[in-house]
Formats: C-alpha cells, sequence, structure tokens
C-alpha cells in the first residue's frame, strides 16, 4: 500500500482491534448460548489421553504377533518396516513404517503384558 502513511495505519489498526473485540464478544455469546442448551464443550484432555492409551494397546496388541513373528524368523526392526510396508500393513497413524514405529510398537505389546508367561 504505496498510500499508507502514519494516519492510514493508524485507522486500520483501530478497525482490526475493533472487529478482534466483536470477534471475541459474538464467540462468547456462542458459547454461552451453547452451554444453555446443554451442548458438552471440550473435552477432557485425561479422557483423550485414556482413549488414545486404549487405542494403542489394541493396535500393538493386534500387530505384536506379527511383528513377533518377524523377530522370530530373524529379521531385524528395520527389515520389518519394510516388510509391513511392502505388505501394505497401515501403521497407527496409517502412514509408513519405520524402525522407530515397529520398536515403539513392539515395546507396548511387551510393556502392556500381551505376551503370554515365558515368551519374548
Amino acid at each position: 500500500m504505496p498510500e499508507a502513511n502514519r494516519f492510514v495505519l493508524h485507522i486500520m489498526a483501530a478497525v482490526a482491534e475493533y472487529e478482534g473485540r466483536a470477534i471475541s464478544e459474538r464467540t462468547k455469546a456462542a458459547l454461552t448460548a451453547a452451554k444453555a442448551r446443554g451442548v458438552k464443550l471440550g473435552k477432557s484432555c485425561q479422557a483423550l489421553a485414556d482413549k488414545k492409551m486404549i487405542d494403542a494397546d489394541a493396535f500393538s496388541g493386534k500387530l505384536g504377533p506379527l511383528i513377533k513373528q518377524h523377530k522370530a524368523s530373524g529379521l531385524s526392526v528395520r527389515k520389518i518396516a519394510e516388510r509391513l510396508n511392502l505388505d501394505k500393513v497401515p501403521s497407527y497413524t496409517g502412514g509408513k513404517w519405520h524402525s522407530s514405529t515397529v520398536q515403539r510398537v513392539w515395546k507396548r505389546y511387551e510393556n502392556r503384558n500381551l505376551l503370554p508367561e515365558g515368551s519374548s
């Protein structure tokens, strides 16, 4: 804006400040109205963490035996990751497998006592 001088910038800043306050007031009013309707706002961080842990445990419980089978055949975690990618087995996030993701799933499988007694 070549025509922007101090006066124009001052006016633009005042308009931006006004709009920021208006957005804040509208948001607060909308949240108050939602609460009045009985809408439950937000989720507990602990509830989300608990759900994520349950999901991760279930995923490692499902993939742990496959990783165990590959480990028993002598494959390294890097080779297991390559094999899972070749077999198009989706990772927990749906992306590619890496040696670190294989290792984390395996450790979760072991640490959550999902392995039968005496095996590793």
